[in-house]
């Protein structure tokens, strides 16, 4: 049986709210009575499509993880070069981070939160999969030679994702002007061609 739209608009409305408060007060600043006046729905409805707060946290959870999942196996399974993948890539994470500032701030905030709620070791495999993706693209641009050979692949990788988390929270907090496209290209330049380098191949335009 389809859900009504009118069902799908109120779980969205706690789903948003939650986000903003999750990321704004931690899990443990947050009660299931001020989702409720926060979002204007009752806490009948809120508990007829959540069990409790960890369930609300714990969807939230997924549904950032699916999103990046999907959008980094589209990335991978495309016919771009490594270097321009790793471009999309940040790219994705930088654009969501104006796009959905409250719901990317929620996901940035488990990395400080790890280890504190057992209920979000369960996710931690997945995020290590989305890891072993980026890693697979590093290792096929080196086999294509769009990389350097003698590259540390999980020194690249730690870099990668630092920048990626850095800059996701000064677009977060307004802090960061430049677009996310131009700003994932410089990286990605700097990074292959080194900062004292002229050669701009890897600057090329991708496909929007």
């Amino acid at each position: 049986m389809s859900h009504s739209y009118k069902e799908i608009d109120t779980k969205s409305k706690i789903f948003l709210t939650a986000a903003h408060l999750f990321a704004h007060k931690g899990y443990n600043g947050v009660s299931m009575r001020e989702i409720s006046e926060k979002s204007g729905v009752s806490k009948p409805t809120i508990y007829y499509y959540f069990q409790n707060k960890e369930k609300i946290y714990s969807d939230l959870l997924e549904e950032g993880i699916s999103l990046a999942s999907e959008n980094l196996a589209k990335i991978k399974e495309s016919e771009l070069s490594a270097p321009q993948k790793l471009m999309e890539i940040l790219n994705f994470r930088f654009q969501a981070s104006i796009d959905h500032p409250d719901f990317s701030r929620f996901f940035l905030s488990l990395y400080s939160s790890q280890g504190q709620f057992p209920f979000v070791e369960k996710y931690r495999h997945k995020m290590h999969v989305h890891r072993a993706i980026v890693r697979e693209i590093i290792e096929q641009g080196i086999k294509h030679h769009d990389l350097n050979p003698d590259l540390d692949v999980e020194i690249f990788l730690d870099i990668i994702g630092s920048i990626a988390i850095n800059f996701s929270r000064l677009y977060i907090f307004g802090l960061e002007t430049r677009s996310p496209k131009y700003l994932a290209q410089s990286v990605v330049n700097y990074l292959i061609n080194g900062a004292g380098n002229t050669n701009h191949s890897t600057m090329q335009e991708t496909e929007a």
